[in-house]
């Protein structure tokens, strides 16, 4: 089952600046590592996993971000793939864990949905239909059209099945895809609070369970622990860099 985990910590916000509550699709292995650890033993009553809070979706991880960021439960959705956006999401941040160094392309991009509806003239279902024709998780889209050529024809507003069969796409087959991200399954949930970081939990499960690096899951445990308080002004978009010093 899909999961994913949150990032918050308190604090204002300011215009132009990535806010300190996101929101991002976690990896597989962590929601199937959770119930293995749990079966062994594992206690996560009292913190669920070691790492963040998280939510269980019911389907796709990337509509139950969309969903709380829509419902102003968190600021925005933190991935790097785009289908949050396809979902609904107000916000998309790609590249937040990104490090970004000076005079390169900056660390963190964000996207905001009404702006690039805006800009490019399309409607939410128009976003969507942009997806169905170039290829998404769940269809391989149309043959001989890419982005470009996507973006032309939803422009043209002709409505989405008349698009697809412009494309030499099969509305019926694809009705599934579109109900999908029409109307996803998501679940109603509060935002989990954060608790302690729980070190023994996470050296077992990374280094222990699934190989990883003994020094750097150390190194990046001190850098969580030592967590500095949220300032009252966030660095500019861009300088934001680690995802655990939120």
């Amino acid at each position: 089952m899909p999961a994913f985990f949150a990032s918050a910590s308190a604090g204002p916000t300011s215009e132009g600046s990535i806010p300190p509550t996101m929101i991002t699709a976690a990896f597989d292995w962590i929601a199937s590592s959770i119930p293995r650890a749990a079966s062994e033993g594992e206690d996560f009553a009292s913190n669920p996993t070691p790492f963040a809070p998280t939510v269980a979706a019911p389907s796709e991880g990337e509509a139950q971000a969309a969903h709380l960021a829509a419902q102003g439960r968190v600021w925005g959705v933190a991935s790097e793939d785009y289908d949050s956006l396809l979902f609904g999401a107000p916000r998309l941040v790609r590249g937040l864990a990104a490090r970004g160094q000076r005079g390169s392309a900056p660390a963190a991009q964000l996207i905001d949905r009404t702006e690039l509806l805006e800009s490019l003239d399309l409607s939410g279902e128009e976003l969507i239909l942009v997806g169905l024709l170039i290829g998404t998780d769940f269809n391989d889209g149309a043959a001989g059209i890419g982005p470009k050529r996507a973006l032309k024809l939803a422009q043209r507003h002709l409505g989405v099945e008349a698009s697809l069969r412009e494309a030499k796409l099969d509305p019926e087959a694809l009705a599934p895809v579109l109900e999908l991200f029409r109307h996803p399954e998501v679940a109603d949930v509060a935002v989990p609070a954060f608790g302690p970081i729980r070190a023994d939990v996470v050296h077992r499960l990374l280094v222990e369970a699934h190989g990883f690096s003994a020094d750097r899951v150390d190194a990046a445990l001190t850098r969580a622990q030592r967590r500095p308080p949220p300032k009252p002004d966030p660095p500019p978009l861009g300088r934001q860099t680690v995802l655990e010093t939120f």
